[in-house]
């Protein structure tokens, strides 16, 4: 993804105003990328608008586009729906996704309002939802069709003789229409709505998704008060390495990630530094690979080598690569003061280790040396794990490859576990506690194992 080439989004009647990366959006929206490429687009400002949605439901949707995830707690909900999303904002959700023909998501949300039928044991929802439903919803869309059999296989004739006479006439029309024609005794499940999935072939079961990557539904998983709610306005630009690449990243998604960007992005920090964060350390490719990481909580090594550039290294030289490129990781994740991400790439590097695919080459261990201090717990796991397959005749080898002061810690670490076995001192994934910093618990990095 192109993190540098920005658009103006305006919501709703008040037009309210997200600057969004293009490729997000022209990735996973057919309209958007007709909408940037084409007269749309109004001059130079490069504004698209959306007069018609809402601001609140738009938000869930760059959620979305940045993250793989439907976090349906960024929209407000009525009482009683602290966790489970309701059946209104579901059918919001899905009207956007349909507007902006995101087949995926309009999937995903068809799957999830099947869950919520099943969860609920129920298809009964508030008049004011169903009402929206007929109001807002093609009843022959995929989404209208689930709704009003989901509705009619939960009624029955006493609750109709209780509540249904203040249903608006249109509802009440067409559940007559289905209680004559038989339509519809279960509620909907992922078998029997086979037919209102908008594209099969992209169903969201998380299997068959061409990304392949995890979907995440943060729903309910925390307080609302504690949820992050991204703004999606104010950005910075970073620049990154020696050729000052430049990266233009969402303010706030930095921050939550980042104690050296919550201060970086501070206000009086901005006015001493000219507004531009610099990284003439960290390189364009691990700047982008931890830009990926702020705004969607996985590591994808893909972001910077595509499948295409991997099926040109041998199995060791791609190995090689992704273990230098995790190195690097670490390190920006250490300088940017951002414990979570070092945790989780601890976590990646050590299953490489059990899994056979962990690789060194001398500069990217070098490059470690030169931008960590000696408490480093990547340097510990890259001695503990040398000193336990080394022999002499590669100690003389990386003697002749390897800067002095790395060969004086390998020296320094083999002399101090001097009459261990090699199993009490071999690195594995087992041993995490001994690499990773207190506070977090052990999650796979997506992308990076």
């Amino acid at each position: 993804m192109d993190y540098t080439d920005i658009i103006t989004v305006l919501v709703g009647a008040e037009q309210s105003r997200f600057i969004v990366h293009k490729d997000a959006l022209t990735i996973k929206s057919p309209f958007f990328n007709a909408a940037c490429g084409r007269e749309w687009i109004e001059g130079s400002e490069k504004i698209v608008r959306l007069p018609e949605q809402d601001a609140e439901t738009f938000r869930v949707y760059l959620r979305w586009v940045y993250g793989d995830t439907l976090d349906m707690t960024l929209m407000k909900e009525p009482p009683g729906y602290a966790v489970t999303p309701s059946f209104l904002n579901l059918d919001k959700a899905w009207l956007l996704s349909s507007y902006l023909q995101d087949d995926m998501l309009c999937n995903m949300i068809t799957d999830r309002t099947i869950e919520k039928f099943q969860l609920n044991k129920s298809g009964l929802m508030a008049m004011t939802t169903l009402q929206y439903v007929f109001d807002h919803t093609p009843s022959d869309s995929p989404i209208g069709r689930l709704f009003l059999d989901g509705f009619a296989a939960a009624s029955s004739a006493r609750w109709f003789a209780r509540e249904g006479t203040d249903y608006p006439q249109a509802v009440l029309f067409d559940m007559a229409k289905r209680f004559a024609g038989g339509e519809q005794k279960q509620l909907p499940t992922m078998k029997s709505t086979a037919s209102q999935i908008s594209n099969p072939a992209i169903r969201s079961d998380g299997d068959s998704m061409a990304t392949k990557r995890k979907l995440l539904d943060e729903a309910g998983e925390q307080p609302p008060a504690k949820q992050f709610k991204p703004s999606y306005v104010g950005t910075v630009e970073i620049v990154a390495g020696t050729s000052e690449t430049l990266f233009e990243v969402h303010e706030d998604i930095l921050s939550r990630r980042s104690d050296f960007f919550k201060a970086a992005c501070s206000s009086v920090w901005k006015k001493s530094k000219d507004g531009i964060i610099k990284l003439p350390t960290i390189d364009p490719g691990t700047t982008k690979l931890y830009i990926h990481w702020a705004y969607s909580g996985t590591i994808d090594l893909t972001v910077i080598s595509s499948a295409e550039e991997a099926g040109k290294r041998i199995p060791a030289q791609q190995h090689s690569f992704e273990t230098g490129q995790l190195f690097r990781l670490y390190v920006a994740a250490d300088m940017f003061l951002d414990q979570l991400l070092k945790n989780k790439v601890m976590d990646a590097l050590l299953r490489r280790v059990d899994g056979k695919t962990w690789y060194l080459h001398s500069s990217d261990v070098t490059y470690v040396w030169e931008n960590t201090t000696s408490g480093s717990m990547l340097r510990r796991c890259i001695l503990d794990w040398t000193a336990a397959k080394i022999d002499v005749r590669q100690f003389a080898r990386f003697v002749e490859a390897y800067p002095s002061r790395i060969v004086a810690d390998l020296a320094v670490m083999q002399l101090s576990v001097r009459g261990q076995t090699v199993g009490q001192y071999t690195t594995s994934y087992s041993d995490r506690d001994l690499y990773c910093e207190a506070g977090d618990d052990p999650v796979k990095a997506a992308g990076s194992s």
